[in-house]
């Protein structure tokens, strides 16, 4: 199988299941349960893997994708960082949202959406649908 450049590929499922030419970022999640912080902004230009980072993150921490992300980090930065790290992998409720999804025109019409994003999200996981 020949390997593809991942151009507008921004889910990390599809990028390591799918032959992409894939930079391990993954020591990224290391330093971030190795650095104990409350808070923490990425911010990145425009086109430089913020969605794909966060993607990321999301397949290894969440417990929903904890069994469709098993074997995703495997030979990766953070699998070789040791069994530790590891353990976090599917262990956490995660919220992954991507301001790039609301496409609206004003800021009421975005914060509207946003607002009704949330409360569906809160929905959803309160079994409330």
């Amino acid at each position: 199988m020949k390997w593809q450049m991942p151009i507008g590929v921004d889910n990390f499922f599809d990028i390591r299941s799918k032959h992409y030419y894939f930079v391990d970022k993954t020591d990224f999640i290391r330093q971030l349960i190795d650095g104990h912080s409350a808070v923490t902004l990425i911010t990145r230009p425009r086109r430089f893997g913020k969605t794909l980072t966060l993607s990321m993150l999301e397949y290894f921490f969440s417990i929903e994708k904890e069994v469709q992300s098993r074997h995703l980090f495997d030979g990766l930065a953070i699998d070789r960082a040791g069994a530790d790290y590891m353990a976090h992998r599917g262990q956490y409720p995660v919220l992954f949202l991507s301001l790039k999804d609301l496409k609206d025109l004003t800021c009421p019409q975005m914060l509207q959406s946003l607002s009704s994003w949330i409360s569906y999200w809160f929905r959803l996981k309160s079994g409330n649908t």
